[in-house]
């Protein structure tokens, strides 16, 4: 099968680079951990950070597979198999992703460790961190429960600002001079013809049906056992994912993978 074939090549040529990446997250969770045992258990704050950060994991990783394929002068091969544009975006995006994937889940599982062991930490026999443990139990169970969706809400993130970057690069190859200009302006207008849409209320009739997470509900839940005099947390109202949305931007991202496979397909040359 051609797309596997093409899976595989991708993934083949960006491994090291993301073993490289794998190597250094774990230095750093190691890094945190002594950190952790020596100074102050509230070092694994940084596990959080470093999990942020994936929000940019897809637009280094698909910028450096298009320009690699171009640098290399293996697009030519590339762009004249006799495969369909989607073969060739598809497959080119799903190995970035499916890395992507996998340290993302490698992070959050890091950080959860972490936060367990700053949670023993504060238990531990004349810890100047003690009145901490009942904030620290209740993040660590607020944590799990969003995981998922902390999950779902890099992912989309990351996939957004990808998919923006692979737009501007397809676009400096189709237009000449100051493609990469154009792709820009265009992205930003997308980005707030988008947001007006969303903003509609006709968008909230559509699209406010099967709800998926409550995140009113999960916080109330956890900061329960504190009571509401002891500690408050102000959350938007109406925070909350329902299927509509889920199907709304799914929708887009079908559109924009027809898109882009068109221009590879009709525009894109050797």
């Amino acid at each position: 099968m051609i797309w596997w074939g093409l899976f595989k090549k991708e993934w083949k040529e960006s491994q090291t680079r993301f073993f490289i990446g794998i190597s250094l997250l774990s230095l750093i969770f190691v890094f945190m951990f002594f950190m952790m045992e020596r100074n102050s258990p509230f070092f694994f704050f940084l596990g959080f950070a470093v999990i942020g950060v994936h929000a940019f994991y897809l637009f280094a990783a698909w910028l450096v597979s298009f320009v690699r394929e171009w640098r290399d002068k293996t697009h030519y091969t590339w762009l004249n198999l006799p495969v369909s544009g989607w073969v060739l975006l598809s497959s080119k995006l799903a190995a970035g992703f499916s890395q992507f994937v996998l340290s993302l889940i490698f992070s959050m599982i890091a950080a959860d460790l972490m936060l367990s062991r700053a949670l023993s930490l504060t238990f531990t026999e004349g810890s100047a961190f003690a009145e901490s443990a009942p904030v620290l139990e209740i993040f660590q169970e607020l944590y799990r429960d969003f995981s998922p969706w902390i999950f779902m809400g890099i992912a989309h993130g990351s996939a957004q600002l990808g998919l923006a970057v692979v737009f501007i690069f397809l676009a400096s190859k189709i237009i000449r001079p100051l493609g990469w200009l154009a792709g820009i302006v265009i992205v930003i207008g997308w980005g707030i013809l988008v947001s007006f849409i969303q903003e509609l209320g006709v968008y909230s009739m559509v699209t406010q049906f099967g709800m998926l997470l409550n995140a009113n509900a999960l916080i109330e839940n956890a900061l329960r056992p504190l009571g509401d005099a002891n500690f408050e947390l102000a959350v938007e109202e109406g925070a909350a994912l329902y299927t509509g949305d889920i199907l709304f931007h799914g929708l887009i991202y079908l559109f924009l993978f027809w898109l882009f496979s068109y221009l590879i397909d009709n525009y894109v040359e050797a």
